[in-house]
């Protein structure tokens, strides 16, 4: 979807609503605006079906739809997420940096930069506020999905048991419908339904169900009995019965267990697949499950799916559960060849079997995995930087064949995506100053070869002049000499401390810029501040080369002022005269030619 241009009110001025500034916009939740903000944006479908800037719309379109990262847990660099803006709508990057086009900015308020830098947040607290939200939710979902004291004490302490409505218990650990008539006594009825999982948990091992029972009876002779289809048909669960106290407990070490069964009892394995494979498998039916994978382990295995994972639990009870989740892996990769949902095909790099789109091929067919850790984010990284050297692009490591950027994008990490983004950027910048350079370099041999044509044919007064000046350059700038006006003797080239003492008028001066001080003290204080200082760390002293280079620019500029005041022909013949000692001192003829409108015509 294109970008279309701000929508103006009759009178072509922008609404109030498009003049508010990022600070108004967050300002309106109070002190939780950048919360309430990324809590709605982009995470409901746009119903303006006029052309709008959908920069600027607080609905998602095409390419830019957002969950609510407050009620769904992801990170910017996870690689389901499903547009850019998840990333950087994201509260860990969000403000986390200045916009350089703030003040033409074409997302106006909406921009995931600041605008003002008393909006930008500090990325190491945003990170950590985030991480924060994460552990509050995940306590938040265990509490929901696992019995606590603080969840039924409540309606103990009234001699009620629990209750909860059918709606509630299809969503996992809940309770149950109660007789509140339950007569107040010294033993309490407790009844929890279970979801598919914890059930088979309960039901495919009778040492882990005695090891319940044994955990109920020490934790305060509290028992354990199995409900099935005791609300509808379907619908199973277990009751705990006993005391106050010891009911209590055994409910809380229950849902630890069933939360998280000990390794004694089951094992549990999962296995990436592609998003298609799991879409195609989470419509199936458990019955159908079982037909297709899991078979005669139906009874010892239970298979459930989290984003592009299978994942399988199996019992220890009758035979290794490992032997168990290899087989049932084994027929699932069968039913999957079977049914023609995948290709799978070995990568050409690490030679590992993956899905047909849990990579990329070239146009001659070699593989690369995806993924976080794929091969293909490892081939873009080693070729970040000689991109300016094929072409601006990534090529296939095996034939050298082109990939078409926008096909790498589904299977990089968010981070190398960004990378590639910059050195495809800096790649252009670099093909276009080297072209550029190369034009200005052909145009200057021929100006200066014009030059050289031209000086054939001046007058013998423009000639005789020109000997002259360069006469006067060679005893004044090419012979190096104190700054001085009333000493001016020349001096030779050394090495060594740059803080020079002239050896006739015993002042002293910078060897760099040839500036006059009246100590030696200033003079040392000058060299480490002077701003022709060769050295990396403004230190008195330079190495012969360094020594050259400076001399070599103090040379060019003292020549560039001398010929500045002459006229283009006198200027460029004087230079020609110079070529012998310009040449000597490794000084470029071309730095000091008038070359008129060159730059100009380069520009054009």
């Amino acid at each position: 979807m294109s970008a279309w241009t701000n929508v103006v009110n009759s009178k072509g001025k922008k609404s109030a609503q498009q003049r508010c500034s990022q600070s108004a916009l967050l300002s309106k939740s109070g002190d939780d605006g950048v919360r309430s903000f990324l809590s709605t944006f982009k995470t409901s479908p746009c119903t303006n079906f006029e052309r709008h800037d959908y920069r600027k719309c607080n609905y998602y379109h095409d390419n830019d739809i957002r969950r609510n990262p407050y009620s769904i847990m992801y990170l910017p660099d996870d690689e389901d997420i499903l547009s850019t803006a998840e990333s950087v709508y994201h509260p860990m990057n969000y403000l986390t940096r200045i916009c350089e086009e703030a003040s033409n900015c074409p997302y106006g308020r909406y921009c995931a930069k600041a605008h003002q830098k008393s909006l930008v947040r500090n990325t190491a607290v945003a990170r950590q506020e985030y991480n924060e939200h994460l552990s509050n939710m995940t306590l938040e979902r265990k509490m929901h999905s696992k019995p606590s004291l603080g969840t039924y004490a409540p309606s103990l302490e009234k001699g009620l048991a629990p209750t909860a409505s059918h709606n509630q218990r299809s969503t996992g650990w809940n309770m149950a419908d109660q007789d509140h008539n339950l007569p107040k006594c010294s033993e309490y009825l407790f009844e929890l339904p279970l979801d598919s999982k914890p059930w088979f948990l309960i039901n495919s091992s009778n040492k882990f169900f005695s090891f319940l029972r044994e955990m109920a009876m020490k934790e305060g002779l509290a028992q354990i009995e199995i409900r099935n289809n005791h609300w509808g048909e379907g619908e199973y669960g277990i009751a705990v019965r006993g005391s106050k106290d010891a009911r209590e407990r055994a409910v809380g070490e229950l849902a630890t267990y069933l939360f998280d069964p000990p390794s004694d009892f089951f094992v549990q394995q999962s296995k990436s697949l592609s998003s298609r494979v799991v879409k195609k498998l989470i419509k199936k039916t458990q019955s159908e499950i079982n037909d297709m994978i899991l078979e005669r382990f139906a009874p010892h295995a239970f298979v459930e799916f989290s984003n592009n994972e299978i994942i399988i639990c199996a019992s220890n009870q009758s035979r290794s559960g490992d032997q168990i989740i290899y087989q049932v892996f084994e027929k699932l990769s069968f039913w999957i060849k079977q049914e023609g949902h995948d290709k799978f095909v070995d990568c050409d790099c690490c030679f590992d079997s993956f899905n047909l789109d849990e990579g990329l091929a070239c146009r001659k067919g070699h593989f690369y995995c995806g993924g976080k850790d794929g091969c293909i984010g490892a081939m873009v990284k080693e070729q970040l930087e000689r991109m300016q050297h094929q072409d601006n692009a990534i090529s296939c490591s095996i034939c050298q064949e082109t990939i078409d950027t926008r096909s790498l994008a589904p299977h990089l990490s968010n981070e190398t995506w960004l990378a590639l983004e910059e050195a495809r950027i800096d790649s252009k910048v670099k093909l276009r100053v080297e072209k550029l350079s190369h034009e200005f370099d052909k145009r200057l041999e021929a100006k200066i070869e014009e030059f050289m044509k031209e000086y054939g044919s001046l007058s013998g007064m423009v000639k005789v002049q020109a000997k002259q000046l360069a006469k006067q350059a060679q005893d004044d700038i090419m012979n190096l000499k104190c700054p001085h006006p009333h000493c001016r003797a020349p001096y030779a080239e050394f090495d060594g401390c740059m803080a020079i003492q002239c050896g006739s008028c015993k002042n002293y001066f910078c060897g760099y810029c040839h500036q006059g001080t009246e100590t030696g003290s200033g003079a040392h204080s000058h060299v480490r501040h002077c701003l022709a200082n060769e050295t990396n760390n403004g230190s008195y002293y330079a190495t012969p080369e360094q020594v050259k280079v400076a001399q070599r620019k103090h040379r060019t500029r003292e020549l560039k002022k001398f010929l500045q005041p002459l006229k283009k022909d006198l200027q460029n013949a004087t230079v020609l005269e110079l070529e012998e000692d310009l040449n000597f001192h490794g000084i470029e003829k071309a730095a000091l030619f008038e070359f008129g409108n060159l730059q100009r015509e380069m520009e054009i």
